[in-house]
Parts: C-alpha cells; sequence; structure tokens
C-alpha cells in the first residue's frame, strides 16, 4: 500500500520546453529507479501524473510528477534531490508527504501501439486473405486509438531513441504489485488525487 509520495513540478522556460524537460527529468528518474532495482531487486516505487489527459486528439503528462512508495523511508532513500540535482534550475521537488486518506486509484502503464503492418498481418492470417486486402481494410475500419501522452528518451544500453507511451487505467480497488524501472507497472496502482 502507498503511503507515502514525493511531488515533482517541471518549470519549463522559452529554451527548454515540457517535452525536453520530461525527457531529461524522466531519464535521472530512471536511473534512479534502476539503481535502486539493482540494489534491492524488486521494486515498490510507483509514479503518477496528477495533471495527465488522453483524448481522441491530443494527451499530455503536465507538468507535475509524484512518486509513492509504501514507506518514507524508501522515498528518502532514493533521494531524488541526489538524482535531480543538476536540472534544479527545471524541477521544483517538494518533500516527502503522507498521501492524504481519501483518493482514488490509477495503474500507470506502458502502452505500446500495434503497428498496422502487423495487424494487418494477422487479420489476413486469420481471414485467409491476402495481405494487401487486409490492409486496406484495417485502414479502412482503423479503431481510432487516443493519443497518449508520452516521453522520449534515450537508452542508454542499445543507445537508440524511443518513445515511452504512458496509459492511466483508473481502478476501483488499490491493486498491489510490482513495478518496472520506469515506476510503471502492468498490473500495481498507485494513488490518484
Amino acid at each position: 500500500m502507498m503511503k507515502f509520495y514525493q511531488e515533482l513540478t517541471l518549470l519549463p522556460d522559452e529554451e527548454n520546453d515540457l517535452y525536453f524537460l520530461w525527457s531529461k527529468i524522466y531519464t535521472q528518474i530512471h536511473i534512479a529507479l534502476a539503481d535502486r532495482q539493482n540494489k534491492y531487486g524488486n521494486q515498490t516505487i510507483g509514479v503518477s501524473f496528477p495533471q495527465y489527459r488522453c483524448g481522441k486528439d491530443f494527451g499530455t503528462l503536465g507538468a507535475k510528477l509524484r512518486v509513492f512508495a509504501p514507506s518514507e523511508d524508501e522515498l528518502n532513500q532514493l533521494n531524488l534531490a541526489q538524482w535531480l540535482g543538476r536540472l534544479g534550475d527545471y524541477v521544483h521537488l517538494k518533500s516527502v508527504q503522507a498521501v492524504p486518506q481519501h483518493h482514488r486509484h490509477a495503474i500507470f502503464k506502458r502502452h505500446r501501439p500495434k503497428e498496422l503492418q502487423k495487424v494487418a498481418q494477422r487479420f489476413a492470417d486469420f481471414k485467409g486473405i491476402d495481405f494487401q486486402t487486409a490492409l486496406i481494410h484495417c485502414q479502412t475500419h482503423k479503431i481510432q486509438l487516443p493519443h497518449y501522452p508520452f516521453i522520449e528518451l534515450f537508452s542508454q544500453s542499445n543507445q537508440t531513441k524511443f518513445t515511452l507511451n504512458i496509459g492511466k487505467h483508473p481502478v476501483s480497488e488499490p491493486q498491489i504489485g510490482t513495478f518496472n524501472s520506469y515506476g510503471l507497472s502492468l498490473n500495481a496502482s498507485v494513488p490518484d488525487f
């Protein structure tokens, strides 16, 4: 159960917009969480985006991030101030606080959009039709997916850029589980307020 959190507010300016800041700051968050995961094994720290919006035509994470943990000690050990130190002009970090008693719950997870070609190939195999016919059908009857908010990141392991699409899924009760080194989870929820 997530009982404590620390809130970050991104501070864009004329030279550094929110997208640029999310990339830089979230890279540091990821490194901090990966370091913690390497030291302690499973990951109990998750994140939420309180200003998250996802619609048919746009998606935004807003300018706030909350980092949650079951205990105050875990957030203090994470030491975000140290990890974000060189970005101090672009982020405001509040002190660790207790989670309010009454709140909703949500799962924040990585969303990997399906490529149209893969969907068309599966449809062609399923219907026993050629790929071109399936592709035209999929393009014509394509389900409009929401525009998930995203962060552009750079993989240190394979030296390539990638997009971290983030989906929010409200749940009625807290869901217990683990988080990955991005603070996201397939099944664990965080407080949503």
